[in-house]
């Protein structure tokens, strides 16, 4: 694929309502919540349950996807395929734009927790959510968090001591409460 650069954002107003792509967006509190295994887990959810069109979009720096793909193949390529899921590494604005045309039913953004300089990236998700991993005596900052994303459209998930967002194991599939909240992730209402 080739993916060149452009500079106007005019793709931003409708491209994902021209074609029909549900376009998720999921940032953490902080590193190490849990974001990049919640998008895997959907898009493989979307792609092997659902059997939908769907790829995932590493929007930050950690090049997690990049390891992966490493591990899983030995080599690098860009993007690759693993159980019916496209990934992406590095993206950044402009390839968003050439990625949008591939005709994907999902796109699910993995922000990490890096929101600074998505705005135009964020305007796009149909759906946001603000994932997080709390302890019990940090619920009032906790509050403030989700009092400010609320306001910017965002649907708020957190892991209260650890009784919250479940763990599923990659190779196996979702439980019924993992199920539970993947499908309120993906009910998009208008």
């Amino acid at each position: 694929m080739y993916w060149k650069k452009r500079n106007n954002d005019s793709f931003l107003a409708n491209s994902e309502k021209q074609r029909g792509t549900k376009i998720i967006g999921i940032v953490g509190t902080n590193r190490g919540v849990g974001v990049t295994h919640v998008c895997i887990m959907l898009a493989e959810y979307l792609a092997l349950d659902k059997g939908v069109f769907v790829a995932i979009l590493e929007c930050n720096d950690h090049g997690d996807f990049k390891w992966m793909e490493t591990n899983l193949f030995g080599k690098g390529t860009f993007p690759y395929l693993f159980h019916q899921v496209h990934y992406f590494t590095a993206v950044n604005l402009e390839y968003l734009e050439e990625i949008m045309k591939e005709n994907y039913t999902y796109l699910i953004l993995d922000f990490g927790e890096q929101l600074k300089g998505q705005e135009k990236a964020l305007r796009l998700c149909q759906k946001k959510i603000l994932l997080g991993v709390e302890s019990w005596w940090k619920i009032g900052a906790m509050e403030e968090k989700q009092s400010y994303f609320f306001a910017k459209g965002f649907q708020c998930l957190y892991n209260l001591s650890g009784q919250g967002i479940p763990y599923s194991p990659l190779n196996k599939g979702p439980d019924k409460k993992a199920q539970t909240i993947l499908d309120n992730i993906i009910t998009f209402r208008s």
